[in-house]
């Protein structure tokens, strides 16, 4: 389900045409697994360049996230949470981090980034990296998103696998 966020925070950069803008939101009532919660930027001239998540509270058994990476068109970020060996039902805090650039237009602005993506393959430790496809990007952001997938060896029934975003501007 997508929320806009709340305006938080608002900072600029000397020059006065670069504003970034930090909003949240607290989604709930408390579940136990929270699978990809979207919270767009509160400001439809930005870019999202960042994001994640916490739960609300301060139970000894807690919950961990599992995913945090931008949404398809940089509108929002995604965020996904579980409990962990213990059931926890939690409220999950989810913030965006939006980017914006005095004389470009949204639209401008998207089509000076570059997102990478790539996954891992299925194993018991899971590991993928990517990169800016040359040193004319700058890294802005970046995120990541575990999932299980299902195996039918009875021996290991789910297997991680994970995607890895990155977002450079050109």
């Amino acid at each position: 389900m997508s929320s806009v966020g709340t305006y938080d925070i608002t900072f600029n950069d000397t020059s006065g045409l670069i504003t970034v803008s930090v909003f949240s939101h607290i989604s709930s009532p408390p579940k136990e697994h929270w699978i990809d919660e979207e919270i767009l930027v509160g400001d439809d001239d930005m870019l999202a360049i960042g994001g994640g998540g916490k739960t609300t509270d301060q139970s000894p058994y807690r919950a961990l996230l599992t995913a945090s990476y931008p949404n398809n068109d940089l509108s929002g970020w995604v965020v996904s949470s579980k409990d962990h060996e213990y059931p926890h039902p939690h409220e999950l805090i989810t913030h965006v981090i939006g980017i914006k650039i005095q004389g470009m237009s949204r639209q401008q602005l998207l089509e000076s980034m570059y997102v990478s993506t790539t996954a891992s393959g299925v194993a018991a430790h899971p590991e993928a990296e990517t990169g800016v496809p040359s040193d004319n990007f700058v890294l802005v952001g970046g995120g990541v998103q575990g999932r299980l997938a299902w195996s039918w060896e009875p021996w290991n029934s789910f297997l991680p696998y994970n995607r890895v975003f990155l977002e450079g501007l050109f």
